[in-house]
C-alpha cells in the first residue's frame, strides 16, 4: 500500500517528492515528524492508525498531535500493563517530548508483539519545530 507525499497546510510548501509506504505488519521504525504528518494524513488509507502521545498528561493537554491518545510513560500505571489494553494488530505512531522515551516504548511494544509501530524520534518538540498542526485541550 502507497501514499504520495501532500502539501504541508501549516507551512504552504510541498513535504517532498518521494513516495512513502504504508508499512505491513511486523514493521517498527524510527520516523521524522514530516514522515508522522504524512501517516497521519494516511489514515485515510489506514484506519487502523493509533496516534499515542506518551507524555505527561499535563503536557498532554496543553497541546498535543490532533487525535492523539495519552498514555503516561512513566505514570506509577504500568506502562505494559496500560499495552496489555490495546489492540497489537494497529497500526501505532509513538511520541513523546524529544524521542527517548517514545524509542524506549516501542521497543516494549516490539517485544510484546505490536505489530506495526512508527516512533517520532524527534518528538513533539520535532513536530512543533515543523509547524505540523496541534491539538488543544477545550476551554470547556
Amino acid at each position: 500500500m502507497w501514499i504520495k507525499t501532500a502539501r504541508l497546510a501549516d507551512r504552504g510548501e510541498v513535504a517532498g517528492s518521494e513516495i512513502i509506504e504504508v508499512a505491513g505488519p511486523g514493521f517498527i521504525e524510527d520516523i521524522d515528524p514530516t514522515g508522522a504528518w504524512l501517516l497521519i494524513e494516511s489514515k485515510k488509507i489506514d484506519p487502523d492508525l493509533v496516534v499515542l502521545d506518551l507524555r505527561s498528561p499535563v503536557r498532554f493537554a496543553a497541546a498535543h498531535v490532533a487525535d492523539a491518545v495519552n498514555l503516561n510513560y512513566v505514570s506509577p500505571f504500568s506502562f505494559e500493563e496500560a499495552l496489555g489494553t490495546l489492540d497489537k494488530n494497529k497500526t501505532y505512531l509513538v511520541y513523546c517530548d524529544r524521542g527517548g522515551l517514545s524509542a524506549e516504548a516501542v521497543t516494549v511494544m516490539e517485544e510484546q508483539g505490536f505489530a506495526r509501530v512508527y516512533n517520532m524520534k524527534e518528538g513533539f518538540e520535532g513536530w512543533r519545530a515543523v509547524r505540523c498542526p496541534v491539538g488543544l485541550r477545550s476551554a470547556a
